[in-house]
């Protein structure tokens, strides 16, 4: 492809695979990507037309484009909006040393009938809110309860459209570059993709069924880990463009709108003439890293890449943020740390002042996680401060000659 593979995110709300932004780009090391090549081929014989049945969790069916693969099963809609359930495909995914790369997104959303008549909470979403923020505009009307939207100030690289049925409660989303489909096709994809939608009864009442459930217990999930991290580590700040650095010393973001919560808890600091040959000397001792962590390390609601046990950070001669991420083995690794956002690499660098390393324990948190093991992973990070404070940190100098 000519042009690199865009992470579309904050663009179609494709929550679970990108949500932690630009924080995945500090974990993925290894070279060439994963799944590129195949990426590319889907890219290139990608489908024009909404002709592909796609099985949804047994429970509906919809017609897709060529090269739009389905990511997972279905998925409650996040707090803060109406139940729903959601489903995520994509065209030329793969993941590289920048993080989770796709060409095309799709979101179809499938309301309880009759419980939904107005789409308004989420189209056109609030277009005088803020005149920078995008929002959606009509573009097409077929029927007072089937219309087609535009969304607007999307990414430049971007064209992104939605097909409403309010009558029935579906929704489809198409988002893609600008180079791959006209908005002609884009619009024709969403409305006949809409067209083609089939119900399976009573399967799709248990999926619903199940959302609701799910929904709900996310809600409570979000009311606890919000109050832990307020009581535990620090007011949460209001303002989406901003971090805050708590008394302790450590840093909070804001959430996202998918409820990821960037962390990092400051566990030590020590003096440097040197910053970067010094921060380089460091790797994690397993051994005591693993004597105190309770937090289940193969929770089943704990994202793979979502967590650095410790981090080395330290500015350079120009002043500017570096990092190096802690690892069991010999070898260094910086990490990309314009990926943080500006905000929160301020906080950050406020807290590593010159002359000195700071290691720091960064977390993307999803407030939805279940509490039990979100607490765990708070009284975990509380452990390896003191421990550090006690002069038995989880680290320790690598091997000379290494």
């Amino acid at each position: 492809m000519k042009k690199a593979l865009l992470v579309l995110t904050a663009i179609v709300g494709v929550a679970a695979f990108a949500c932690a932004g630009g924080f995945y780009a500090l974990f993925y090391l290894a070279d060439g990507g994963t799944g590129k090549t195949s990426a590319d081929r889907d890219v290139r014989n990608r489908g024009f037309k909404a002709d592909q049945k796609t099985d949804l969790a047994g429970a509906l069916t919809i017609s897709v484009p060529l090269g739009f693969r389905l990511n997972g099963g279905a998925r409650p809609q996040f707090p803060g909006q109406p139940a729903h359930a959601q489903f995520f495909l994509s065209l030329g995914a793969y993941t590289d040393f920048v993080g989770h790369r796709e060409s095309g997104t799709m979101t179809i959303r499938a309301f309880p009938p009759g419980t939904h008549k107005d789409f308004s909470s989420l189209y056109p979403l609030n277009p005088g809110k803020n005149p920078e923020e995008s929002y959606w505009e009509t573009v097409r009307t077929d029927s007072p309860s089937r219309l087609v939207y535009r969304r607007v100030k999307s990414l430049k690289e971007l064209r992104s459209f939605a097909a409403v049925d309010s009558e029935r409660g579906f929704a489809v989303e198409f988002s893609a570059l600008k180079d791959l489909y006209t908005d002609d096709q884009c619009i024709g994809i969403v409305t006949d993709a809409l067209q083609s939608v089939e119900v399976r009864q009573p399967a799709f009442d248990q999926l619903l069924a199940r959302m609701k459930a799910e929904y709900e217990e996310a809600i409570r999930f979000k009311q606890k880990n919000r109050a832990d991290v307020e009581a535990r580590i620090g007011p949460i700040p209001a303002d989406v463009e901003k971090a805050v650095t708590t008394p302790k010393g450590d840093v909070l973001g804001h959430p996202t709108e998918f409820d990821d919560l960037h962390v990092g808890i400051r566990l030590a600091q020590l003096p440097a003439t040197d910053p970067e040959a010094e921060a380089k000397r460091f790797m994690l001792d397993e051994i005591r890293f693993k004597s105190l962590t309770t937090e289940p390390p193969d929770a089943a609601d704990k994202r793979s890449n979502d967590d650095v046990v410790a981090v080395v950070c330290f500015r350079d001669k120009t002043g500017k943020l570096q990092a190096i991420r802690l690892e069991p083995g010999s070898e260094t690794h910086y990490i990309y740390a314009e990926g943080w956002g500006k905000g929160f690499q301020a906080e950050i660098l406020a807290g590593t002042p010159p002359g000195s390393i700071v290691f720091w324990r960064f977390r993307v948190v999803n407030l939805r996680r279940n509490p039990d093991r979100f607490a765990a992973w708070i009284t975990d990070s509380e452990s390896y401060r003191k421990a550090a404070r006690d002069g038995s940190p989880i680290w320790k100098p690598k091997v000379p000659g290494t």
